[in-house]
């Protein structure tokens, strides 16, 4: 199985951007739902995916890997905030 594993460029932030601008819009949606939401479109655009581009397990795992990198990355993110405010 290969990894799929590439610094985000400029497009991937930007769509990662505009995600969350979307979600914004549907603040008073529980994260639950939204996150229930996120995994519909997920299941969409891997139904789209060209049989024999990329297996089913390669499609997981690069799944998984951006979870983990943007759960790392809020923590990340919400330690230097506590650390900026000067929190112990």
């Amino acid at each position: 199985m290969t990894t799929h594993v590439r610094t985000p460029d400029r497009a991937h932030n930007e769509l990662v951007s505009q995600v969350h601008e979307v979600l914004d819009r549907f603040a008073g949606m529980p994260r639950i739902e939204q996150i229930a939401m996120l995994g519909q479109v997920i299941g969409q655009i891997i139904a789209e995916v060209p049989t024999g581009n990329y297996g089913p397990s390669e499609i997981m795992q690069a799944v998984a890997l951006n979870i983990s990198a943007g759960n790392e990355a809020t923590a990340r993110s919400i330690s230097s905030a506590i650390q900026g405010a000067g929190v112990q």
